[in-house]
């Protein structure tokens, strides 16, 4: 587990990558990119969704993007962000 200020989130994320991929033997992984662009997505929502208490306005300006967008990214999550 990643300790909060003992480490950045980028090295959380190779400790876990290199972890993920040494569960592989003979054959590789695919779609690494997408399928790690989309789980950070998902975290990355749920996360600020409920630190703003799902509040879309301000989980955008957090996000820095506009609503619109934001409601996009969770109309195309919605399965993963219930």
């Amino acid at each position: 587990m990643c300790e909060l200020h003992k480490t950045t989130l980028r090295d959380c994320l190779k400790r876990h990558l290199t972890e993920y991929f040494s569960h592989f033997e003979s054959h590789k992984p695919a779609n690494v990119y997408a399928m790690v662009q989309q789980e950070m997505e998902i975290a990355l929502l749920k996360t600020v969704l409920a630190y703003t208490n799902n509040n879309q306005s301000e989980a955008a300006e957090i996000l820095d993007i506009s609503r619109g967008t934001l409601r996009k990214k969770i109309q195309a999550l919605k399965e993963f962000l219930s």
